[in-house]
């Protein structure tokens, strides 16, 4: 009976620690959200229809944040194309739309960055992960 019990937990310990977890943004990164038309949206949209990526850095300090975008599968496993296969133009680029705070009890700076745009264009309908760093 304690083999049973000891295979159970060590089964159980690998199937919890096996799990991919969400990487959550820094404790200075606030207010997260995708934009559509000025609406909050859920990041779903069709082809062509440009999306914005939004977000407050509180540490004021005017940071350069660069993004890239990564392909995945229907079932968020990474993709096995090629960043040209997926995308038109460029990616790792900096964040350009800044703007600081004026007048408010907590400094921050906001960054805003819409897809697609001059720089970066989607060439396959799918599932994209922006990555910011």
């Amino acid at each position: 009976m304690t083999k049973f019990w000891t295979f159970l937990m060590v089964l159980t310990n690998l199937v919890i620690y096996a799990q991919n977890s969400e990487k959550t943004p820094p404790y200075y990164i606030k207010s997260v959200h995708f934009e559509k038309e000025g609406q909050s949206q859920i990041p779903i949209f069709p082809k062509n229809e440009t999306i914005t990526l939004r977000f407050d850095d509180l540490m004021a300090n005017n940071a350069d944040y660069y993004y890239t975008i990564t392909y995945h599968n229907y079932d968020w496993t990474t993709s096995d194309l090629l960043k040209t296969e997926y995308l038109s133009g460029l990616d790792d680029i900096r964040i350009s739309q800044i703007q600081n705070s004026f007048g408010t009890l907590q400094a921050y700076t906001h960054y805003a960055v819409s897809l697609p745009n001059k720089e970066t264009k989607l060439s396959l309908s799918g599932n994209y992960m922006i990555h910011v760093f």
